[in-house]
């Protein structure tokens, strides 16, 4: 399990049954955790719909690991990337040379 913290990237994917224009019910979104509520589960996201415009989601489920997620609800989960290096399946890649000090 990843802890959420703010800052960190997660997908976002939109109720199936959505009948908002700016989300498309089988697309993720890109999302920014804005907020980690107490329970770890429960997050404010600044959420990026298909054209980029940004929207504010707030208490999204954060589905892990083999938690089921909801049949016609929203939620957030990690990209596999994320998955992956938490598992250890591949190493952590960093992006940038550290500036030498």
């Amino acid at each position: 399990m990843i802890t959420p913290t703010v800052a960190r990237m997660v997908h976002f994917h939109p109720q199936s049954n959505s009948i908002r224009s700016d989300f498309t019910p089988t697309a993720l979104c890109a999302a920014i955790v804005c907020f980690v509520h107490d329970d770890n589960k429960t997050l404010n996201l600044s959420v990026y719909d298909k054209t980029g415009r940004q929207h504010a989601v707030l208490d999204v489920p954060l589905i892990q690991d083999d938690e089921t997620p909801p049949a016609d609800g929203y939620y957030a989960s990690w990209m596999p990337y994320q998955v992956a290096v938490s598992k250890g399946e591949i190493p952590a890649v960093l992006h940038a040379t550290p500036e030498p000090k």
